[in-house]
């Protein structure tokens, strides 16, 4: 339950709950497949339950609505490549590279945090 509320927490305050969640996915020793389609509707239910909290607070706008939905092709593009890639790599492998983009996320939101003015 801890994890869940602070995947939620930090996904609302900052869109930075995917560190969070390949780390909880992972200690769950889910295969691929698991971990894939665990975390895509993860993603999936938790950001349609953000939207209503999103538009309220300005942060989802038309202009932002416009430009989520020109992206989606290139989204779906990358999630058909990502899900070809993962079927190539062993559980092992995608376990490895999945803790080393998780780092790396993770420290790309520090530096970024602590770079801000003010």
């Amino acid at each position: 339950a801890f994890m869940g509320i602070l995947a939620g927490f930090t996904t609302m305050l900052a869109n930075a709950a995917g560190p969070i969640m390949v780390l909880y996915l992972l200690a769950m020793r889910l295969p691929k497949e698991g971990f894939l389609g665990t975390a895509a509707w993860y993603f999936l239910l938790m950001n349609c339950f953000k939207v209503p909290f999103s538009v309220r607070l300005g942060i989802l706008d038309g202009p932002a609505a416009l430009a989520a939905v020109v992206c989606a092709p290139a989204v779906a593009a990358g999630a058909i490549c990502g899900v070809a890639a993962a079927r190539r790599m062993s559980d092992r492998f995608f376990a490895s590279t999945a803790y080393a983009l998780a780092a790396a996320a993770a420290l790309y939101l520090v530096v970024s945090a602590l770079r801000q003015p003010g």
